[in-house]
Parts: structure tokens; sequence; C-alpha cells
């Protein structure tokens, strides 16, 4: 594949490294970018994180939580420019979507599943031929890019909470678990559901515990950590790589893992601190079961 100064200034972009690194990382990797950026971050050259690769885009996001915090739909839908994002014709369209997703029995598994269900507003258009008309309307390709929806479902207690930033550009929505259904009403607890979705905003983790973090993209990160050691030359003993290699994991944790990220309002105390010290003074245990953050162009 030829490395053109284009994809070589793209690579640069996304990295931070030099233009002569990227260009041999490229070459190294057969033009493979992810293979370029894994190769630069191996030599301690590039300064991407968790993401590499970002889309840009338009749209809106759009949250609603119904049936007393037991329900709650979480929806991007992309456009090409900001001035459609804007129009009536879009916001009306990606209200419908939220609509149909809280009132449907058949709750779609992806979006393409989604688009063939007829809408529940329109009996005699599927929601793939509504997103045809606002296209056509407003001369622009629109995306149904991503849906959640949360339900707390019997036994089980809890609270859907959601947040919408200003711009609408960024959402994020979360289940926050309990086992006394009178946990729910407290205000500790309604409070520490939205200081959760904001941390969730602000801060952008990929997961909620490091256990779930597959096996592979660990043994992937101590490799990166072991050659970073090895490219600065000096010979160290193993018992001493391991150690550093530990510690640099404990930051991977910190940095992607929810439950022990710093909390935003508070840094010198997790989120999962957080969480236990609230449960403590409701009486009750608390679990954040899974949530989702949605931003335009990611």
């Amino acid at each position: 594949m030829e490395i053109t100064p284009q994809r070589v200034k793209n690579l640069r972009e996304k990295t931070g490294a030099g233009m002569m690194d990227c260009k041999n990382a490229l070459t190294e990797a057969a033009g493979d970018e992810e293979k370029a950026i894994e190769i630069l971050r191996k030599k301690g050259l590039s300064r991407v994180e968790k993401r590499s690769r970002r889309e840009a885009r338009e749209g809106l996001v759009e949250a609603v939580i119904q049936a007393g915090g037991k329900l709650g739909v979480l929806v991007e839908v992309d456009c090409e420019t900001d001035f459609v994002a804007k129009t009536d014709e879009f916001r009306n369209l990606v209200g419908l979507i939220v609509r149909h997703l809280t009132k449907t029995t058949s709750v779609p598994a992806a979006p393409d599943e989604l688009l063939e269900q007829t809408s529940v507003e329109h009996s005699g258009k599927t929601v793939r031929e509504l997103f045809s008309d606002s296209a056509s309307k407003l001369g622009e390709n629109l995306i149904l890019r991503r849906f959640a929806r949360y339900d707390v479902k019997p036994p089980q207690e809890g609270w859907i909470e959601a947040y919408v930033h200003t711009g609408a550009k960024l959402g994020v929505m979360l289940e926050l678990g309990c086992n006394d259904a009178g946990t729910v009403q407290a205000g500790e607890f309604r409070t520490l559901a939205r200081d959760i979705a904001l941390h969730i905003a602000a801060a952008n983790p990929l997961t909620i515990a490091r256990e779930q973090i597959p096996t592979a993209t660990v043994e992937k990160e101590q490799e990166i950590y072991r050659a970073q050691i090895e490219a600065e030359g000096k010979k160290k003993p193993p018992e001493i790589v391991e150690k550093i290699i530990s510690g640099k994991m404990e930051r991977f944790y910190s940095e992607i893992c929810l439950l022990e990220q710093p909390f935003v309002k508070i840094p010198e105390k997790s989120l999962g601190k957080l969480i236990s010290e609230t449960a403590t003074k409701l009486g009750d245990d608390l679990i954040l079961r899974r949530f989702c953050r949605f931003k335009i162009g990611e």
C-alpha cells in the first residue's frame, strides 16, 4: 500500500509523533494504520490513548426516562452538517426514534433491526422509510448510529439515569441497582446516580471494572509497556521490569475502569469508593449494573 504524505499526516494528527517516525511506522506496518500506531506506542513515540480513530460527523443524542425511572432510552442519529442537526425535521425524526424505542414490545438488538420495524406512530411505514423521507427533505444522508434501552425488571430494584450535555452532542445512560425499593426514593441515591452520569460524561470510562477488560487487551498493554522499557536501552532485572509494568497497568486501569477512576468532583476519591460510602449511609447494597456513553464523532 502506498505511503502517501496525506496518510502520514493523518497518522501524525492521531498520534502526535513526528512526520518521519509516522512514515517509518507506516512503512514497517505495510500501510496498516492500526499496526503503525502500535509500533509507535511500543517505541514510546505516540501519545495516542484509548481511542485513535475519530469520525467527523454531526447529529444529535437524545434520552428519555419513563416508568418511574424503570425504563430509559438513549439514541444517537447522525447527519452530515450541524445546520441539518438543528432543523425541526431532524429533531422530530430523532424524537420519533426515541418514542418508538420506549413503546415497542419487541426491542431490537441493532440499528438495522430497528430500521426494519414498523413505526409505532406510523403504522403504514417502517422506520427506514421514515429515515428516507426525512433524508429526501433535508438533502443529506441520515444514519441511525446507535441506541440503548435499559429496563429495570422485577425482581431487581434500581433506577435508570440519563444525562445529555448542552448541545446534545454527548449523552450518558446508566442503571444503578439496589436491593430495597425504598432506596430508590432516597435523595442520596438519586444524587449518586446523577453524579455518576456526569462523571461518565466527563471521564469517558470504557468499562465498569477491570475484570471486564478482555484478557487479550490486558496482554497487549503489557506487551507494549515491556517494549517501551526495552526501547529505553537500559538493561533492568526481570523483577524490576515486572514491577514497572505492574505500576503502568494500575494507571491503565485507573484511566479506563469506572470504579477505579478518580471521581471528577472529588479527585482524591475513586468512584468506587463514593458508591461504597453511599451504600453504607443508605444501608443497602448498590451496584452499577451497566452504562453507555454516546458522543457524536466517536
